[in-house]
């Protein structure tokens, strides 16, 4: 006859040992992470370089634009006057 299951008993029989984790494994991983770390923040001040720059090019498209939309709509009503 065997033994009931966990299942219907609760209680769990017959597990495995964990694995031991060796030190020079886990120092490694852990130098991975946090080069890793650093890549993704190198990365990440990258970026933020990236869309501070493409939004200063944009506020000064910008700011031309409206430079020549008011030179164009001074020389606009210039012509208009002299037309008179």
């Amino acid at each position: 006859m065997q033994p009931p299951s966990w299942e219907a008993t609760g209680v769990m029989n017959n597990i495995p040992p964990a694995k031991s984790l060796d030190t020079a494994s886990v120092e490694g991983e852990e130098r991975e992470s946090r080069r890793v770390d650093a890549r993704s923040r190198q990365v990440s001040r990258q970026l933020l370089a990236k869309t501070a720059f493409e939004q200063k090019q944009k506020m000064n498209d910008a700011l031309d634009t409206a430079k020549a939309t008011e030179l164009a709509l001074r020389e606009l009503l210039g012509s208009l006057k002299a037309a008179k």
